[in-house]
């Protein structure tokens, strides 16, 4: 069944261009056969409790945008929002020993942020593929640059 989009997403696994000219080389019964059948990563651990406070903290439940004082996590989620005191009170309460984060004026926390639109199928297709990009985590590469993407990929190449 085949859609399509009015923006022309060519990033998206119904219109990518790459997975059309590969498709037939790349989703047979063969390569379905080698992909792992149970997961291959570790659940991480959860981090200890902790609050935060200062800079901006929208945490955007339920589709809020006010800021608030404070912000307390716990066992992976969102515990409590409110004044740095309501929410130091809570995690005394409920979790004695947390530890706490204080962001830098101008520093924003959207803890509720989830980017629910995935490219699932190119994303595990091109994971196994050398990283061209132009940032490290969140910060631009310096030394990114044409002789730099040359030099990347001549030393793939020889791998």
């Amino acid at each position: 069944m085949e859609h399509h989009h009015h923006h022309g997403c060519t990033h998206c696994a119904c219109s990518n261009p790459i997975l059309k000219i590969l498709k037939d080389e790349l989703f047979t019964p063969e390569n379905f056969a080698k992909l792992p059948k149970q997961k291959t990563f570790k659940k991480e651990e959860q981090t200890q409790p902790f609050m935060v406070t200062g800079g901006i903290i929208r945490p955007m439940i339920d589709g809020a945008v006010e800021s608030v004082g404070a912000i307390g996590f716990a066992e992976g989620v969102v515990v409590k929002t409110g004044t740095k005191e309501e929410v130091a009170a809570f995690m005394n309460d409920s979790y004695p020993g947390y530890t706490s984060r204080v962001l830098e004026e101008g520093q924003t926390l959207l803890p509720g942020l989830i980017e629910p639109h995935i490219h699932l199928v190119p994303t595990a297709m091109l994971m196994g593929w050398t990283n061209l990009d132009a940032f490290e985590g969140q910060i631009l590469k310096p030394d990114y640059n044409i002789d730099t993407l040359g030099k990347t990929i001549a030393n793939e190449a020889k791998n």
